[in-house]
């Protein structure tokens, strides 16, 4: 089983160096494609959820390990939650699929995509310099 993308970011902001920690990400994108798009959401500031800002009320699920591959397979539906896309959604439900959709996943990646929502990075050394160094696209935002 591969690891989800919370652990790779996890593993990526315990290296000890700036130049670890580009490598490890810089090879890491080339088997965990959405990693780009997951730093994209959370840096790039043209992208914003339509979704209120703050803590998400939802259920972390009790099935950690069965779901490490979920959001692999289920990264897609993040449109749904981006200003501007799917706009026939009224917000309440777009906020239900929300929940839903953290409470489907491994609560690592449930806590991520709750900070990227936010804009924000929740490992310290995982940050928009890091990111712009790292990828050449991320120069952009």
């Amino acid at each position: 089983m591969r690891d989800g993308i919370a652990e790779v970011l996890l593993k990526a902001s315990k290296l000890k160096t700036e130049k670890e920690r580009i490598t490890f990400l810089q090879n890491s994108n080339k088997t965990c494609e959405p990693l780009a798009t997951v730093f994209r959401l959370m840096f790039d500031p043209n992208i914003q959820f339509d979704l209120p800002e703050g803590e998400v009320p939802y259920t972390p699920s009790p099935k950690a390990n069965d779901l490490q591959s979920f959001l692999y397979s289920e990264f897609r539906r993040i449109t749904y939650f981006i200003k501007g896309q799917h706009k026939g959604i009224k917000s309440a439900k777009r906020e239900n699929l929300f929940i839903e959709f953290l409470e489907s996943m491994d609560p690592d990646d449930a806590n991520l995509l709750v900070a990227i929502k936010d804009k924000k990075s929740p490992y310290k050394t995982i940050t928009k310099n890091l990111i712009k160094k790292t990828y050449k696209e991320a120069k952009d935002w």
